[in-house]
């Protein structure tokens, strides 16, 4: 009874004790939480207290590139109407690109939101902490600024790919369908072996599949327009399909070339 009443009394009287400061309280809570808006498009590893630590510096805009490639390669795999968990999974490639998802995503608002900021701030951040760095940590942020610029550039490739992805992926199982998902696989496998580079940067058989799918994206283009003009011999496909198809296949081709150069600069050296 009286460790009972103990307790009571020492309630009551932490509570008295604290009503005059609620006040006070509330309004540090509130600041400490306040709601900053969206923070899509913010970076998260530039901290402007490490602008003037060439390493620590060097370390925040890599992982804001980084952040920055997985904004866009997000934005690819929406466009082309795959599924990003089966991107990663273990599934077969054929299986992944016959897949097509229903929804898709708004290239130019993602950019306006949440790539354009996000850019510019690596760049910005980049150009201040190169004042504090000697020459060859200058490079490498000159590196990762290049990298991050051909990333970006990706977006352009992606809005024009994705016109057409819309359009013939919806074709049931005709030959230009059948097309459209040899270029989805393509980039299918070049983000599959960037992810094991990203993984394993330094194991060989990483780093040999990186430069056989630089290889292979040289010629992709050329591969693609023979596949085409077979295709229309047979009466397989339109003159107007063609057009598209040749168009696209250099859209893809460059996007693996970009996504492969920016790869190598963040995770392969």
């Amino acid at each position: 009874l009286k460790l009972s009443l103990f307790h009571t009394i020492f309630n009551f009287s932490g509570v008295l004790i604290v009503i005059p400061f609620t006040g006070r309280l509330v309004r540090f809570l509130e600041q400490l939480f306040q709601y900053r808006g969206d923070r899509r498009g913010q970076p998260i590893y530039l901290d402007e207290h490490i602008i003037k630590s060439p390493l620590p510096a060097i370390e925040g805009i890599k992982k804001e590139v980084e952040h920055l490639y997985d904004t866009i390669t997000y934005v690819l795999i929406q466009a082309l109407r795959l599924s990003y968990r089966d991107i990663w999974s273990d599934q077969d490639i054929d299986q992944v690109q016959t897949r097509v998802k229903t929804e898709t995503v708004d290239v130019d608002e993602v950019y306006q939101s949440r790539i354009k900021n996000l850019y510019s701030e690596i760049i910005r951040f980049a150009i201040l902490a190169e004042k504090y760095m000697t020459k060859d940590e200058r490079q490498t942020v000159y590196d990762l600024k290049l990298a991050s610029r051909t990333i970006v550039g990706v977006i352009k490739e992606i809005r024009e790919l994705q016109k057409n992805i819309t359009i013939y992926m919806q074709d049931g199982d005709s030959a230009i369908r059948g097309e459209y998902n040899f270029l989805r696989q393509r980039i299918v496998e070049i983000l599959r072996n960037i992810h094991t580079l990203r993984q394993a940067p330094d194991d060989i058989d990483s780093i040999s599949a990186i430069a056989s799918d630089k290889e292979e994206t040289r010629s992709f283009d050329v591969v693609e327009m023979k596949r085409m003009s077979i295709l229309l011999l047979d009466d397989k496909i339109t003159n107007r399909m063609a057009t598209s198809l040749l168009n696209d296949g250099a859209y893809t081709s460059k996007i693996g070339s970009d996504l492969l150069e920016s790869a190598e600069i963040i995770w392969g050296r």
